[in-house]
Protein backbone atom coordinates (compact mmCIF):
# COMPACT_ATOMS: atom_id res chain seq x y z
CA UNK A 1 0.00 0.00 0.00
CA UNK A 2 0.92 3.67 -0.12
CA UNK A 3 0.85 6.27 2.65
CA UNK A 4 0.32 9.93 1.83
CA UNK A 5 1.89 12.49 4.18
CA UNK A 6 -0.93 14.95 3.63
CA UNK A 7 -3.56 12.30 4.23
CA UNK A 8 -2.33 9.53 6.57
CA UNK A 9 -4.52 6.88 4.99
CA UNK A 10 -3.39 3.65 3.38
CA UNK A 11 -4.42 2.93 -0.17
CA UNK A 12 -4.09 -0.42 -1.95
CA UNK A 13 -2.40 -0.54 -5.35
CA UNK A 14 -4.51 -1.49 -8.33
CA UNK A 15 -3.37 -4.47 -10.40
CA UNK A 16 -3.67 -2.12 -13.41
CA UNK A 17 -1.51 0.65 -11.93
CA UNK A 18 0.45 2.89 -14.32
CA UNK A 19 3.74 4.32 -13.00
CA UNK A 20 5.82 7.33 -14.04
CA UNK A 21 9.20 8.09 -12.51
CA UNK A 22 11.37 11.21 -12.33
CA UNK A 23 15.02 10.76 -13.21
CA UNK A 24 17.67 13.26 -14.31
CA UNK A 25 15.16 16.00 -15.02
CA UNK A 26 12.81 13.83 -17.09
CA UNK A 27 9.59 11.92 -16.47
CA UNK A 28 9.55 8.33 -17.78
CA UNK A 29 7.04 5.46 -17.75
CA UNK A 30 8.33 2.91 -15.22
CA UNK A 31 7.94 -0.77 -14.38
CA UNK A 32 8.53 0.03 -10.70
CA UNK A 33 9.23 3.04 -8.50
CA UNK A 34 11.33 3.11 -5.35
CA UNK A 35 10.01 5.83 -3.08
CA UNK A 36 12.00 7.17 -0.16
CA UNK A 37 10.78 9.40 2.69
CA UNK A 38 10.32 12.96 1.48
CA UNK A 39 9.48 12.00 -2.11
CA UNK A 40 6.55 13.91 -3.58
CA UNK A 41 4.10 12.18 -5.86
CA UNK A 42 0.80 12.50 -7.68
CA UNK A 43 -1.68 9.66 -7.58
CA UNK A 44 -5.20 8.82 -8.67
CA UNK A 45 -7.70 6.51 -6.99
CA UNK A 46 -9.98 4.28 -9.03
CA UNK A 47 -13.60 3.50 -8.17
CA UNK A 48 -12.51 0.98 -5.53
CA UNK A 49 -10.19 3.53 -3.84
CA UNK A 50 -7.05 1.79 -5.11
CA UNK A 51 -4.16 3.72 -6.65
CA UNK A 52 -4.21 3.20 -10.42
CA UNK A 53 -1.86 6.07 -11.37
CA UNK A 54 1.31 7.12 -9.57
CA UNK A 55 3.83 9.74 -10.66
CA UNK A 56 6.97 10.42 -8.64
CA UNK A 57 7.55 14.18 -8.72
CA UNK A 58 10.93 15.88 -9.16
CA UNK A 59 12.45 17.57 -6.09
CA UNK A 60 11.35 21.05 -7.11
CA UNK A 61 9.99 24.00 -5.16
CA UNK A 62 7.61 25.13 -7.87
CA UNK A 63 6.59 24.92 -11.50
CA UNK A 64 9.10 27.59 -12.55
CA UNK A 65 12.03 25.61 -11.16
CA UNK A 66 12.32 23.59 -14.36
CA UNK A 67 15.25 25.87 -15.17
CA UNK A 68 17.29 23.61 -12.87
CA UNK A 69 16.31 20.56 -14.89
CA UNK A 70 18.80 18.97 -17.29
CA UNK A 71 16.28 19.89 -19.99
CA UNK A 72 16.34 23.64 -19.36
CA UNK A 73 19.35 24.15 -21.62
CA UNK A 74 20.62 21.44 -23.93
CA UNK A 75 22.85 21.05 -26.95
CA UNK A 76 23.20 18.13 -29.31
CA UNK A 77 25.18 17.61 -32.50
CA UNK A 78 23.85 15.21 -35.11
CA UNK A 79 25.69 14.09 -38.21
CA UNK A 80 23.97 14.25 -41.60
CA UNK A 81 23.71 10.46 -41.54
CA UNK A 82 22.02 10.47 -38.12
CA UNK A 83 19.56 13.15 -39.20
CA UNK A 84 18.85 11.39 -42.47
CA UNK A 85 18.04 8.18 -40.63
CA UNK A 86 15.72 9.77 -38.06
CA UNK A 87 13.93 12.01 -40.56
CA UNK A 88 13.34 9.13 -42.97
CA UNK A 89 11.55 7.25 -40.19
CA UNK A 90 8.86 9.94 -40.41
CA UNK A 91 9.27 11.55 -43.83
CA UNK A 92 10.61 9.89 -47.00
CA UNK A 93 13.18 12.55 -47.93
CA UNK A 94 15.83 10.14 -49.24
CA UNK A 95 19.37 11.51 -48.91
CA UNK A 96 19.32 14.62 -46.71
CA UNK A 97 20.67 17.75 -48.38
CA UNK A 98 19.57 20.57 -46.07
CA UNK A 99 17.14 21.75 -43.40
CA UNK A 100 15.99 25.32 -43.01
CA UNK A 101 13.97 27.28 -40.49
CA UNK A 102 10.93 28.78 -42.22
CA UNK A 103 8.95 30.37 -39.40
CA UNK A 104 9.10 30.97 -35.64
CA UNK A 105 6.20 31.51 -33.25
CA UNK A 106 5.84 34.19 -30.58
CA UNK A 107 7.50 31.95 -27.99
CA UNK A 108 10.60 31.66 -30.18
CA UNK A 109 9.86 28.04 -31.04
CA UNK A 110 10.33 26.99 -34.64
CA UNK A 111 6.86 26.26 -35.98
CA UNK A 112 7.76 25.50 -39.59
CA UNK A 113 10.83 23.91 -41.19
CA UNK A 114 11.77 22.78 -44.67
CA UNK A 115 13.63 19.50 -45.18
CA UNK A 116 15.36 19.02 -48.53
CA UNK A 117 16.45 15.64 -49.80
CA UNK A 118 16.93 13.54 -52.90
CA UNK A 119 13.20 12.69 -52.84
CA UNK A 120 12.13 16.34 -52.74
CA UNK A 121 11.33 19.15 -50.32
CA UNK A 122 8.98 18.73 -47.38
CA UNK A 123 7.54 21.38 -45.09
CA UNK A 124 7.08 20.20 -41.51
CA UNK A 125 5.12 22.06 -38.83
CA UNK A 126 4.70 22.12 -35.06
CA UNK A 127 5.57 19.12 -32.91
CA UNK A 128 6.29 17.11 -36.06
CA UNK A 129 9.57 19.06 -36.26
CA UNK A 130 10.66 17.84 -32.83
CA UNK A 131 9.58 14.28 -33.62
CA UNK A 132 11.30 14.16 -37.00
CA UNK A 133 14.59 15.48 -35.59
CA UNK A 134 14.23 13.54 -32.31
CA UNK A 135 14.90 16.64 -30.23
CA UNK A 136 13.49 17.61 -26.82
CA UNK A 137 11.76 20.77 -28.03
CA UNK A 138 11.35 23.14 -30.95
CA UNK A 139 12.87 26.06 -29.01
CA UNK A 140 16.33 25.83 -30.54
CA UNK A 141 18.88 27.43 -32.83
CA UNK A 142 20.86 25.56 -35.48
CA UNK A 143 24.50 25.74 -36.47
CA UNK A 144 25.27 23.81 -39.66
CA UNK A 145 28.71 22.45 -40.47
CA UNK A 146 29.33 22.09 -44.19
CA UNK A 147 32.11 20.65 -46.30
CA UNK A 148 34.15 22.72 -48.76
CA UNK A 149 31.69 21.72 -51.49
CA UNK A 150 28.71 22.88 -49.44
CA UNK A 151 27.64 19.36 -48.44
CA UNK A 152 25.92 19.21 -45.08
CA UNK A 153 28.14 17.39 -42.57
CA UNK A 154 26.37 17.95 -39.24
CA UNK A 155 24.00 20.23 -37.37
CA UNK A 156 24.36 21.43 -33.77
CA UNK A 157 21.04 22.20 -32.09
CA UNK A 158 21.15 24.47 -29.03
CA UNK A 159 17.84 24.56 -27.23
CA UNK A 160 15.86 25.06 -24.07
CA UNK A 161 13.04 23.14 -22.43
CA UNK A 162 11.18 19.94 -23.13
CA UNK A 163 7.60 20.58 -24.19
CA UNK A 164 5.57 23.74 -23.64
CA UNK A 165 7.56 25.22 -20.72
CA UNK A 166 4.65 26.31 -18.52
CA UNK A 167 5.00 23.89 -15.60
CA UNK A 168 2.40 21.25 -16.45
CA UNK A 169 3.70 17.70 -16.86
CA UNK A 170 2.53 16.41 -20.23
CA UNK A 171 2.87 12.80 -19.19
CA UNK A 172 0.99 13.31 -15.95
CA UNK A 173 -1.80 15.30 -17.64
CA UNK A 174 -2.18 12.56 -20.24
CA UNK A 175 -2.38 9.90 -17.52
CA UNK A 176 -5.09 11.86 -15.72
CA UNK A 177 -7.02 12.47 -18.95
CA UNK A 178 -7.16 8.81 -19.95
CA UNK A 179 -8.63 8.10 -16.51
CA UNK A 180 -11.52 10.49 -17.10
CA UNK A 181 -10.31 13.68 -15.47
CA UNK A 182 -11.63 16.86 -17.09
CA UNK A 183 -9.37 19.67 -18.32
CA UNK A 184 -10.53 21.76 -15.33
CA UNK A 185 -9.58 19.05 -12.83
CA UNK A 186 -6.18 18.59 -14.49
CA UNK A 187 -5.40 22.31 -14.54
CA UNK A 188 -6.44 22.78 -10.91
CA UNK A 189 -4.29 19.79 -9.90
CA UNK A 190 -1.16 21.40 -11.33
CA UNK A 191 -2.08 25.04 -10.64
CA UNK A 192 -3.63 25.10 -7.17
CA UNK A 193 -5.84 27.96 -6.06
CA UNK A 194 -6.82 29.05 -9.55
CA UNK A 195 -10.22 29.90 -11.03
CA UNK A 196 -11.01 29.34 -14.68
CA UNK A 197 -12.99 32.17 -16.23
CA UNK A 198 -14.01 33.00 -19.77
CA UNK A 199 -11.66 35.67 -21.13
CA UNK A 200 -13.85 36.58 -24.10
CA UNK A 201 -17.56 36.18 -24.76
Amino acid sequence: GMVSESSPARFPLSSRIVLFNYFGGDIFPAEEIKLIPGDKFLFHLDDSAAIDYLERKPPMKGASDDRYSSNYAWEVTKSREELEKTINQKIPIGSLADLQEVRKGRSGRIIEMRFSGSAGEFTVKGLNIRNALQLKDTLFTMHKKQGSDGTLLSVTFSGKGWGHGVGLCQVGAYGMAIRGKTYEEILKWYYTGIDLIRAYD
